[in-house]
């Protein structure tokens, strides 16, 4: 969870969080030699302040490695953290939307005589292993939660078939923000002969972290017979690194079995190159992890785990909202009462420059998903207080209820077939009633309540026309086309005016 507003940016940047206090500092120089550079600190000027890579922080006289080098390197630093087995071995992908095709395809390509291949996974799941699953053809069978919000591993069980191809367990779960009892579910997928995978892409960089300290307990990752593979997004989630993530399995069979070399394709093959500079993302936390090392790490997590016990404390305090579960480690899940609405709170809390995640369960009433990082704990007083007011101003509104006329519109949809017409209809509908203002443009309550009220199909095909148009192409200015050789200046410009 990170302020939003430039302003509050530039007030709180120097109070926030530092890319570790010990490293920012100049390095003492040699008897006899120049001082070496001093490394700078990270001042939070964008929304993704919390980050764990940032060039400012870099030395200049670091060596710049390859590539393949700087992933090696990366990959290594997660099997270190997880403390996983000498054969392991990975790679890294571009966030869990990457690292859930990869896990699920070679799950599926491991029995291609299956005619419909099923994945065991569980109701609060990341989103992008039911998206995955749709994509590849399998059928997800979906584990309901126990009372404390963890994959059921009696229900998980039973749900494990002759023609089930992986168990997914979560730590921490996308809605939740608690470990899956993944030792028992990894015992009972092994019992089957089944691969079990771990996803950590939803905050498991804390939990990981905050396990080595003694704080969760262990048996999430390849500690646990049965865990065949975990996927660990890299920094903390809402950082600029929470779109990298490490594929890592237990064995180099099984990372060969997700790579994209597995796939038997046409068309020309790409052989690495001799030597490739690293991209910005990757190389950026590269040179950071071998500055601040597991150390520097730790003390970030020390600090957002800080920070995420305070919250806690003061949401306990407060009426109108609470906890939906005790979070694992920095992923706080909230749920409010009959008198108001998380919908509304989330747009009244970015009125006041936070920014939180509604999410919409399988079933029950939408959720509050608030990632806590180093950089929310000398600001959390100013958090509580603004979460405090939030829900004042969500209580007075009260309930959010769709509008009618828009409750009627839907009702006439059908779900097989919603018009792009129709479905923009109702979406400018919806963000009038929003009242969008340019200094908060990310008020979408009515919006994301359409969507919540709608029935699935209807929902899903609102969903794909709000995302489109929330990544429309912005073109201010156009290039010129020169004028080619031969050609009337005055033909081009009308040709252009056309255009």
């Amino acid at each position: 969870m990170v302020a939003d507003h430039r302003e509050t940016h530039m007030e709180r940047g120097r109070a926030r969080l530092q890319l570790i206090e010990q490293a920012s500092t100049a390095v003492g120089a040699a008897d006899d030699g120049p001082p070496e550079p001093a490394l700078a600190p990270v001042v939070a000027t964008g929304p993704d302040d919390g980050r764990l890579a940032h060039r400012a922080t870099h030395r200049r006289d670091t060596p710049v490695p390859s590539r393949h080098e700087a992933e090696g390197l990366l990959v290594g630093f997660v099997a270190d953290l997880l403390d996983a087995p000498d054969g392991a071995s990975g790679r890294v992908v571009a966030g869990p939307e990457e690292a859930a095709l990869a896990v699920l395809r070679g799950a599926r390509d491991s029995r291609p005589g299956l005619r419909v291949a099923t994945v065991v996974l569980p109701a609060s799941a990341h989103p992008a292993y039911f998206a995955a699953a749709a994509t590849l053809g399998l059928l997800p069978l979906v584990a309901p939660l126990d009372a404390d919000g963890r994959a059921s591993v009696g229900a998980t069980t039973r749900l494990l078939r002759e023609d089930t191809v992986l168990v997914v367990a979560s730590a921490p779960s996308y809605t939740h923000g608690v470990v899956d009892p993944v030792a028992w579910l990894a015992a009972a997928a092994a019992v089957r002969g089944l691969p079990l995978h771990v996803d950590a892409t939803g905050g498991g960089w804390a939990v990981a972290h905050a396990e080595r300290a003694g704080r969760v307990g262990p048996g999430w990752g390849f500690a646990a017979t049965g865990v065949t593979s975990v996927a660990l997004s890299v920094g903390p989630e809402g950082g600029g690194a929470a779109d990298l993530a490490v594929l890592l399995h237990r064995d180099s069979a099984g990372a060969r079995a997700a790579a994209p070399t597995a796939v038997r394709r046409r068309g020309p093959l790409d052989l690495p190159a001799t030597w490739s500079r690293p991209g910005g993302l990757l190389g950026d936390v590269v040179e950071t992890l071998r500055e601040i090392g597991h150390d520097g790490c730790a003390a970030l997590v020390d600090d957002a785990l800080a920070a995420t016990a305070a919250f806690v404390a003061g949401v306990a305090a407060l009426d109108g909202v609470r906890l939906v579960a005790r979070p694992a480690a920095t992923v706080v899940s909230l749920r409010t009462d009959a008198t108001c609405d998380v919908l509304t709170l989330a747009d009244a809390l970015h009125r006041r420059g936070w920014t939180t995640h509604p999410v919409l369960p399988e079933s029950g009433p939408p959720l509050l998903r608030v990632p806590v990082t180093a950089a929310v704990r000398p600001v959390v007083d100013g958090l509580l207080e603004a979460l405090a007011e939030a829900v004042e101003e969500a209580r007075e509104r009260g309930p959010a209820q769709v509008d009618a006329t828009l409750e009627r519109l839907l009702d006439h949809l059908d779900p097989d077939d919603v018009r792009d017409h129709s479905a923009h209809l109702l979406l400018d509908a919806a963000a009038t009633l929003d009242a969008v203002v340019p200094e908060h443009p990310g008020a979408r309550a009515e919006t994301n309540l359409l969507l919540a009220a709608a029935r699935p199909g209807v929902r899903e095909a609102l969903l794909g026309v709000h995302l489109d148009r929330l990544v429309r192409p912005v073109r201010p200015v156009r290039p010129v086309r020169p004028v080619r050789t031969g050609q009337d200046p005055a033909t081009t410009a009308s040709t252009e005016a056309r255009e």
